[in-house]
């Protein structure tokens, strides 16, 4: 079962799930930095507890991955909306789910829709001496997920308005709207229009684009003249 931790749930939070979070880290932590502090202590526990409520007032989330009682995994990152970006804190899973990719896969799906739901520009990561080749190989397995379920990627500076009709997408922005092909990626066409694309709408067979300068474009199949 996947659930989240955030602000708007605190009063909802089991806090021995937290501990279970916590038993987590340290172990894995512990087994990268043998010398890291006794994290089994009480007080150290408490003081991580704190901070962890303090994370969730600051945009913290928690995302994570419970097999009834157990524990599989957890990510846990912050989004800061006023630079428009997600810094990525933790992922832990344990030692008997990471040899499976089903842990990694169900946290990075959920992980994934979220940033996109809230259109984060970037996703910054911590590194040091000690952990940077895990971040390095974390970073690569994010990737070929990515590839694994992604047909295709077209760079696009038109992210305000997109639908679908038939085989082809469409995407309107700021001056511009393009037609792509759904099945290859591939752009069919792109052209420029005055101010941002506000609404987009199919019927006929042909586009239809409103945008902020108070104009109205239409485009027929296959071609690009409004």
């Amino acid at each position: 079962m996947i659930c989240e931790y955030s602000k708007d749930k605190k009063d909802s939070i089991d806090v021995s799930i937290v501990r279970k979070m916590y038993e987590l880290l340290g172990t894995n932590m512990t087994a990268i930095v043998p010398s890291y502090h006794d994290w089994k202590a009480d007080d150290e526990f408490q003081k991580w507890e704190e901070l962890f409520f303090k994370n969730l007032d600051r945009g913290t989330k928690h995302v994570l991955f419970l097999d009834g009682n157990d524990l599989r995994g957890f990510i846990s990152y912050t989004i800061d909306r006023a630079k428009d970006e997600v810094f990525f804190n933790e992922f832990q899973i344990n030692s008997g789910s990471q040899g499976d990719g089903v842990t990694f896969r169900r946290l990075m799906v959920r992980f994934v829709a979220d940033i996109q739901t809230e259109d984060c520009g970037a996703v910054r990561t911590y590194a040091n001496k000690r952990n940077r080749a895990k971040v390095t190989a974390a970073r690569k397995r994010l990737e070929q997920y990515l590839n694994s379920v992604c047909k295709w990627r077209l760079p696009c500076q038109t992210p305000d308005s997109f639908i679908r009709s038939g085989g082809i997408l469409y995407a309107g922005g700021k001056e511009q709207v393009i037609a792509v092909d759904a099945k290859s990626g591939k752009k069919l066409w792109e052209e420029k229009v005055g101010g941002s694309v506000r609404g987009l709408a199919v019927a006929n067979g042909r586009l239809y684009v409103s945008t902020t300068d108070g104009n109205i474009h239409c485009f027929t199949p296959g071609a690009a003249n409004a």
